[in-house]
Protein backbone atom coordinates (compact mmCIF):
# COMPACT_ATOMS: atom_id res chain seq x y z
CA UNK A 1 0.00 0.00 0.00
CA UNK A 2 2.83 2.40 0.90
CA UNK A 3 4.56 1.62 -2.41
CA UNK A 4 1.34 2.31 -4.35
CA UNK A 5 0.84 5.63 -2.57
CA UNK A 6 4.43 6.65 -3.28
CA UNK A 7 4.05 5.69 -6.94
CA UNK A 8 0.81 7.66 -7.25
CA UNK A 9 2.41 10.68 -5.59
CA UNK A 10 5.41 10.55 -7.94
CA UNK A 11 3.21 10.27 -11.03
CA UNK A 12 0.93 13.04 -9.78
CA UNK A 13 3.89 15.34 -9.11
CA UNK A 14 5.29 14.63 -12.57
CA UNK A 15 1.99 15.51 -14.24
CA UNK A 16 1.33 18.60 -12.11
CA UNK A 17 4.81 20.10 -11.79
CA UNK A 18 5.66 19.52 -15.46
CA UNK A 19 2.32 21.23 -16.31
CA UNK A 20 1.31 18.26 -18.46
CA UNK A 21 -1.83 18.02 -16.30
CA UNK A 22 -2.98 21.59 -16.91
CA UNK A 23 -2.17 21.23 -20.63
CA UNK A 24 -4.32 18.09 -20.76
CA UNK A 25 -7.08 20.08 -19.06
CA UNK A 26 -6.92 22.83 -21.69
CA UNK A 27 -6.95 20.25 -24.49
CA UNK A 28 -9.82 18.35 -22.83
CA UNK A 29 -11.91 21.50 -22.46
CA UNK A 30 -11.29 22.29 -26.13
CA UNK A 31 -12.40 18.79 -27.15
CA UNK A 32 -15.53 18.95 -24.94
CA UNK A 33 -16.54 22.23 -26.59
CA UNK A 34 -15.91 20.67 -30.00
CA UNK A 35 -18.29 17.85 -29.09
CA UNK A 36 -20.94 20.25 -27.78
CA UNK A 37 -20.77 22.39 -30.91
CA UNK A 38 -20.30 19.43 -33.26
CA UNK A 39 -16.99 20.79 -34.54
CA UNK A 40 -14.10 18.44 -35.27
CA UNK A 41 -10.77 20.25 -35.16
CA UNK A 42 -8.08 17.94 -33.80
CA UNK A 43 -5.31 20.28 -34.93
CA UNK A 44 -6.50 22.98 -32.51
CA UNK A 45 -6.73 20.43 -29.68
CA UNK A 46 -3.10 19.44 -30.30
CA UNK A 47 -2.02 23.07 -30.57
CA UNK A 48 -3.79 24.00 -27.32
CA UNK A 49 -2.10 21.16 -25.45
CA UNK A 50 1.37 22.18 -26.64
CA UNK A 51 0.76 25.93 -26.27
CA UNK A 52 -0.56 25.56 -22.72
CA UNK A 53 2.35 23.26 -21.83
CA UNK A 54 4.91 25.70 -23.20
CA UNK A 55 3.14 28.75 -21.75
CA UNK A 56 2.77 27.48 -18.20
CA UNK A 57 6.29 26.10 -18.13
CA UNK A 58 7.64 29.41 -19.37
CA UNK A 59 5.99 31.21 -16.45
CA UNK A 60 7.23 28.76 -13.84
CA UNK A 61 10.74 28.60 -15.30
CA UNK A 62 10.90 32.41 -15.33
CA UNK A 63 10.06 32.51 -11.63
CA UNK A 64 12.39 29.56 -10.93
CA UNK A 65 15.34 31.36 -12.53
CA UNK A 66 14.77 34.91 -11.28
CA UNK A 67 13.00 34.54 -7.93
CA UNK A 68 12.74 30.88 -6.86
CA UNK A 69 11.72 31.85 -3.32
CA UNK A 70 8.26 32.71 -4.71
CA UNK A 71 7.58 29.05 -5.56
CA UNK A 72 6.05 26.50 -3.20
CA UNK A 73 8.76 24.36 -1.59
CA UNK A 74 7.55 21.08 -3.12
CA UNK A 75 7.47 22.49 -6.66
CA UNK A 76 10.84 24.18 -6.18
CA UNK A 77 12.47 20.92 -5.05
CA UNK A 78 10.92 19.06 -7.99
CA UNK A 79 12.20 21.65 -10.48
CA UNK A 80 15.72 21.47 -9.04
CA UNK A 81 15.72 17.69 -9.54
CA UNK A 82 14.17 17.76 -13.03
CA UNK A 83 15.58 20.92 -14.66
CA UNK A 84 16.72 19.13 -17.81
CA UNK A 85 13.40 17.32 -18.20
CA UNK A 86 11.26 20.44 -17.81
CA UNK A 87 13.41 22.49 -20.21
CA UNK A 88 13.24 19.68 -22.79
CA UNK A 89 9.45 19.38 -22.43
CA UNK A 90 9.06 23.14 -22.80
CA UNK A 91 11.23 23.36 -25.91
CA UNK A 92 9.52 20.41 -27.61
CA UNK A 93 6.07 21.80 -26.80
CA UNK A 94 7.06 25.25 -28.09
CA UNK A 95 8.44 23.80 -31.32
CA UNK A 96 5.34 21.69 -31.98
CA UNK A 97 2.95 24.55 -31.19
CA UNK A 98 5.04 26.84 -33.44
CA UNK A 99 4.89 24.33 -36.29
CA UNK A 100 1.12 23.89 -35.95
CA UNK A 101 0.68 27.67 -35.68
CA UNK A 102 2.20 28.13 -39.14
CA UNK A 103 -0.42 25.76 -40.59
CA UNK A 104 -3.43 27.51 -39.05
CA UNK A 105 -5.66 30.12 -40.66
CA UNK A 106 -4.81 33.78 -40.09
CA UNK A 107 -7.91 34.27 -37.94
CA UNK A 108 -6.64 31.66 -35.50
CA UNK A 109 -3.12 33.08 -35.61
CA UNK A 110 -4.21 36.58 -34.58
CA UNK A 111 -5.99 35.27 -31.47
CA UNK A 112 -3.06 33.02 -30.63
CA UNK A 113 -0.65 35.97 -30.81
CA UNK A 114 -2.89 37.78 -28.32
CA UNK A 115 -2.66 34.73 -26.03
CA UNK A 116 1.15 34.70 -26.33
CA UNK A 117 1.48 38.40 -25.54
CA UNK A 118 -0.82 38.06 -22.52
CA UNK A 119 1.10 35.02 -21.26
CA UNK A 120 4.41 36.87 -21.50
CA UNK A 121 2.99 39.85 -19.63
CA UNK A 122 1.26 37.71 -16.98
CA UNK A 123 4.48 37.17 -15.01
CA UNK A 124 7.45 39.30 -16.03
CA UNK A 125 10.75 37.83 -14.75
CA UNK A 126 11.71 40.08 -11.87
CA UNK A 127 12.50 39.94 -8.17
CA UNK A 128 9.55 42.26 -7.66
CA UNK A 129 5.90 41.43 -8.32
CA UNK A 130 5.64 42.71 -11.87
CA UNK A 131 3.08 41.52 -14.40
CA UNK A 132 -0.66 41.26 -15.00
CA UNK A 133 -0.93 38.64 -12.27
CA UNK A 134 -0.21 41.24 -9.59
CA UNK A 135 -2.79 43.83 -10.63
CA UNK A 136 -5.60 43.75 -8.02
CA UNK A 137 -8.68 41.92 -9.24
CA UNK A 138 -7.17 41.10 -12.63
CA UNK A 139 -5.54 37.72 -12.03
CA UNK A 140 -8.64 35.54 -12.41
CA UNK A 141 -9.90 37.54 -15.40
CA UNK A 142 -6.59 37.11 -17.26
CA UNK A 143 -6.51 33.36 -16.60
CA UNK A 144 -10.15 32.90 -17.66
CA UNK A 145 -9.70 35.02 -20.77
CA UNK A 146 -6.53 33.18 -21.88
CA UNK A 147 -8.06 29.74 -21.37
CA UNK A 148 -11.25 30.84 -23.14
CA UNK A 149 -9.26 32.29 -26.03
CA UNK A 150 -7.52 28.96 -26.57
CA UNK A 151 -10.38 26.57 -25.85
CA UNK A 152 -12.87 28.35 -28.13
CA UNK A 153 -10.55 28.85 -31.11
CA UNK A 154 -12.55 26.49 -33.39
CA UNK A 155 -15.76 28.33 -32.45
CA UNK A 156 -14.48 31.78 -33.33
CA UNK A 157 -14.74 31.31 -37.10
CA UNK A 158 -18.55 31.27 -37.18
CA UNK A 159 -21.19 33.34 -35.42
CA UNK A 160 -23.96 30.89 -34.55
CA UNK A 161 -23.83 29.57 -30.98
CA UNK A 162 -20.40 31.06 -30.40
CA UNK A 163 -21.40 33.92 -28.12
CA UNK A 164 -23.17 31.48 -25.78
CA UNK A 165 -20.35 28.92 -25.92
CA UNK A 166 -17.65 31.53 -25.31
CA UNK A 167 -19.56 33.01 -22.35
CA UNK A 168 -20.17 29.51 -20.97
CA UNK A 169 -16.48 28.66 -21.30
CA UNK A 170 -15.42 31.87 -19.59
CA UNK A 171 -17.80 31.24 -16.67
CA UNK A 172 -16.61 27.63 -16.40
CA UNK A 173 -12.99 28.72 -16.15
CA UNK A 174 -13.84 31.42 -13.59
CA UNK A 175 -15.50 28.70 -11.52
CA UNK A 176 -12.52 26.40 -11.97
CA UNK A 177 -10.02 29.09 -10.97
CA UNK A 178 -11.66 30.22 -7.72
CA UNK A 179 -10.51 27.09 -5.78
CA UNK A 180 -6.91 27.99 -6.65
CA UNK A 181 -7.40 31.44 -5.16
CA UNK A 182 -8.78 29.68 -2.07
CA UNK A 183 -5.62 27.57 -2.01
CA UNK A 184 -3.47 30.72 -2.14
CA UNK A 185 -5.53 32.85 0.26
CA UNK A 186 -2.88 32.61 2.98
CA UNK A 187 0.04 33.52 0.70
CA UNK A 188 -1.45 36.00 -1.79
CA UNK A 189 -0.89 39.65 -0.83
CA UNK A 190 -4.15 41.14 0.46
CA UNK A 191 -3.79 43.91 -2.11
CA UNK A 192 -4.57 41.38 -4.87
CA UNK A 193 -8.24 41.38 -3.80
CA UNK A 194 -8.98 37.86 -5.02
CA UNK A 195 -12.56 36.59 -4.71
CA UNK A 196 -11.87 34.47 -1.58
CA UNK A 197 -10.13 37.43 0.05
CA UNK A 198 -13.19 39.61 -0.58
CA UNK A 199 -15.95 37.09 0.19
CA UNK A 200 -14.41 34.38 2.37
CA UNK A 201 -13.79 30.79 1.36
CA UNK A 202 -17.33 29.47 1.86
CA UNK A 203 -19.00 32.11 -0.32
CA UNK A 204 -16.20 31.78 -2.88
CA UNK A 205 -16.83 28.04 -3.08
CA UNK A 206 -20.52 28.59 -3.84
CA UNK A 207 -19.61 31.23 -6.43
CA UNK A 208 -17.35 28.63 -8.06
CA UNK A 209 -20.19 26.10 -8.16
CA UNK A 210 -22.62 28.76 -9.42
CA UNK A 211 -20.36 29.73 -12.33
CA UNK A 212 -19.94 26.10 -13.41
CA UNK A 213 -23.69 25.46 -13.03
CA UNK A 214 -24.62 28.43 -15.24
CA UNK A 215 -21.94 27.42 -17.75
CA UNK A 216 -23.32 23.89 -18.09
CA UNK A 217 -26.90 25.14 -18.31
CA UNK A 218 -25.96 27.44 -21.20
CA UNK A 219 -24.14 24.67 -23.04
CA UNK A 220 -26.92 22.15 -22.43
CA UNK A 221 -29.63 24.53 -23.64
CA UNK A 222 -27.66 25.10 -26.84
CA UNK A 223 -27.19 21.37 -27.40
CA UNK A 224 -29.90 19.44 -25.55
CA UNK A 225 -29.35 15.97 -26.95
CA UNK A 226 -29.88 13.14 -24.48
CA UNK A 227 -26.19 12.22 -24.40
CA UNK A 228 -25.13 15.80 -23.65
CA UNK A 229 -27.75 16.17 -20.91
CA UNK A 230 -26.68 12.92 -19.24
CA UNK A 231 -22.97 13.74 -19.50
CA UNK A 232 -23.31 17.30 -18.20
CA UNK A 233 -25.58 16.27 -15.34
CA UNK A 234 -23.21 13.55 -14.18
CA UNK A 235 -20.19 15.83 -14.49
CA UNK A 236 -21.94 18.64 -12.61
CA UNK A 237 -22.79 16.27 -9.75
CA UNK A 238 -19.22 15.05 -9.42
CA UNK A 239 -17.80 18.55 -9.94
CA UNK A 240 -19.89 19.95 -7.07
CA UNK A 241 -18.67 17.17 -4.78
CA UNK A 242 -15.05 17.96 -5.62
CA UNK A 243 -15.43 21.74 -5.24
CA UNK A 244 -17.33 21.43 -1.95
CA UNK A 245 -14.28 19.61 -0.59
CA UNK A 246 -12.29 22.80 -1.19
CA UNK A 247 -14.39 24.62 1.44
CA UNK A 248 -13.23 22.25 4.18
CA UNK A 249 -9.55 22.92 3.54
CA UNK A 250 -8.12 20.16 1.35
CA UNK A 251 -4.42 20.07 0.56
CA UNK A 252 -2.88 21.99 -2.31
CA UNK A 253 -2.18 18.60 -3.90
CA UNK A 254 -5.94 17.90 -4.02
CA UNK A 255 -6.66 21.20 -5.77
CA UNK A 256 -3.67 20.92 -8.13
CA UNK A 257 -4.67 17.45 -9.27
CA UNK A 258 -8.40 16.88 -8.82
CA UNK A 259 -9.75 20.39 -9.37
CA UNK A 260 -7.32 21.14 -12.21
CA UNK A 261 -8.28 17.80 -13.73
CA UNK A 262 -12.03 18.50 -13.84
CA UNK A 263 -11.99 19.26 -17.60
CA UNK A 264 -10.34 15.88 -18.16
CA UNK A 265 -13.09 14.22 -16.12
CA UNK A 266 -15.69 16.17 -18.13
CA UNK A 267 -14.25 14.89 -21.41
CA UNK A 268 -14.17 11.28 -20.20
CA UNK A 269 -17.80 11.51 -19.03
CA UNK A 270 -18.87 13.21 -22.27
CA UNK A 271 -17.20 10.53 -24.37
CA UNK A 272 -18.74 7.75 -22.25
CA UNK A 273 -22.19 9.37 -22.50
CA UNK A 274 -21.86 9.50 -26.30
CA UNK A 275 -21.74 5.68 -26.32
CA UNK A 276 -25.19 5.38 -24.74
Amino acid sequence: MIVKKALFRNVRNLLVYSNIWVALSVASLTKVLNIHTQIDNLLIVIFNFCAALAGYNYMYLAVFIVSPYKLKASRLQWLYKHKTLIITITLVAALISGYVFLHLESGYQNNILLFVITSVLYIIPSRKNIGLRWIPGLKILVIASCWTLLATLPLQQSIEFNAVAILATWLFIIGLTIPFDIRDIATDPKALKTIPQLTGTNVATWLSIGCILVSLILLTISNNTVNIIIGNTLFLTLGILFIRKVAVGPSAAFINFYIEGLPILWLLITMAASLI
